[in-house]
């Protein structure tokens, strides 16, 4: 074999090794600073179910939601509310239940129907309004009646 020879084939041999050390280098270092990591998916919003405690006012009613009697979009979200008036002497119901009607963007609250029950579950007052009638009020954040749009609004219902 001739000087020029292995001259070539130095040159062949010195390539094949910077290709093949190229390779393994963008093989396994460039791979391994890319490496991917899976974005967890957010925990599923579970639409709550049955009756959910809201809050107690100083007279020791205590609030409840209907969760299951939520519906509507959030311009137009309804519910039924209980609430338990036995510890609170001073009212003739025990009970009462009022349908609400929310716009979960002023938290705009309406009262569509109002009944009241005595300790015998026995209806003493009723009073029903037309959405476009019953007035509407405005609770102030952390009072009893917020409590009302708080939960109702709440994005577990869309």
């Amino acid at each position: 074999m001739s000087k020029s020879d292995d001259s070539i084939g130095g040159i062949v041999l010195a390539g094949c090794a910077l290709a093949g050390g190229w390779w393994l280098w963008s093989k396994f270092e460039i791979e391994e600073r890319n490496v991917v990591v899976p974005i967890p998916a957010p925990a599923p919003s579970i639409r709550p179910t049955g009756v959910l405690e809201l809050t107690a006012d100083s007279d020791g009613s205590i609030w409840f939601l209907d969760a299951d009697s939520v519906r509507g979009t959030r311009q137009s979200r309804q519910g039924w509310v209980t609430v338990d008036h036995s510890q609170d002497k001073t009212l003739p119901q025990r009970t009462s239940k009022t349908l609400y009607l929310v716009d979960c963007a002023t938290t705009g609250t309406r009262e569509l129907s109002f009944v009241a029950y005595d300790a015998n579950g026995r209806v003493l007052s009723t009073s029903d309004s037309k959405p476009e009638e019953a007035a509407t009020k405005y609770f102030p954040p952390d009072s009893v009646g917020w409590s009302v749009p708080n939960e109702i609004c709440r994005r577990v219902y869309d």
